[in-house]
């Protein structure tokens, strides 16, 4: 089938949707607020209590205090990195600092309850900073990801996943996805099956490159709607919920997006030149 035709499809779209519904939950104020009790949060009104629509998957909740997280999946949970970057670098450097943890042992769901950062999203003024705010500021993220690096682990994948999956190289992850992918790419017959086997051969040969990366900790959606700023101070990086056990270098992938928009955002307002015309004879 056409790539392109598939995507287009109900049946793509009917997937999609059992995906979203599957993962985002909706809660009622007066729940959200029986859970932060349950978990001895109180002098909280139902009515402070807003939801997050914009850049949430998950069910995510404001109060002027909190920020709260909540969701039923049951398989593994969703927002542990996000604990274990609270204790391990909160009190030092500005990430996100996580007040209570809960995976159904509490209350009925999986809750991360995190205090609110000062401050905007840089997101939202990026466009507005100097270039010498934007270099302190690039400079502040690299530090908490030099810090992120500190925080190793044993083997290789997501760390909601540390009881259940486990690669002992990078090398074994890479190929258990490739496998997946390219499964799924022979079942939808998106790639003709000489170049899969091309791709194959080509991928086999050169993956195990990575037989020597050490796992640290992550962050992988390390964009600028989740870093929070004050002028050229950096107040928190959030959202950890995606974060890998994997190799330094994965770091780049959001690294390198940030001095590229550094870089445009030089010439953003700056009026391209008249162009002078030539006199007529």
């Amino acid at each position: 089938m056409d790539p392109q035709k598939y995507t287009d499809s109900e049946k793509y779209q009917q997937e999609i949707a059992e995906q979203y519904k599957k993962r985002v939950s909706k809660f009622s104020n007066d729940e959200v607020l029986r859970v932060l009790q349950s978990l001895g949060i109180t002098g909280v009104d139902s009515n402070s209590i807003q939801e997050a629509v914009v850049g949430n998957v998950n069910a995510t909740y404001l109060t002027p205090k909190f920020v709260i997280k909540m969701n039923q999946n049951r398989e593994h949970p969703d927002y542990l990195p996000n604990k274990i970057v609270s204790d391990k670098l909160s009190s030092k450097y500005p990430v996100v600092k996580v007040v209570v943890y809960d995976f159904f042992e509490k209350t009925d769901y999986e809750v991360l309850v995190m205090e609110r950062a000062p401050g905007t999203l840089l997101l939202d003024d990026f466009l507005e900073l100097s270039n010498a705010s934007q270099i302190i500021l690039f400079r502040q993220i690299l530090e908490v990801v030099k810090q992120l690096f500190v925080i190793e682990f044993d083997g290789f994948g997501s760390i909601n996943k540390l009881d259940n999956e486990s690669f002992a190289t990078y090398t074994d992850l890479l190929k258990n996805k490739f496998k997946q992918y390219t499964s799924t790419i022979r079942e939808k017959e998106l790639c003709d099956e000489k170049d899969m086997e091309k791709i194959e051969k080509y991928f086999l040969k050169n993956i195990n490159i990575f037989d020597n990366e050490k796992p640290v900790f992550i962050h992988t959606d390390l964009h600028m709607g989740n870093i929070l700023h004050e002028g050229s101070k950096l107040t928190a990086i959030i959202d950890f919920d995606s974060a890998q056990r994997a190799p330094k270098m994965c770091a780049l992938v959001s690294l390198l997006v940030l001095p590229t928009f550094l870089w445009v955002s030089r010439f953003a307002t700056v009026s391209p030149p008249t162009p002078t015309l030539p006199r007529m004879p």
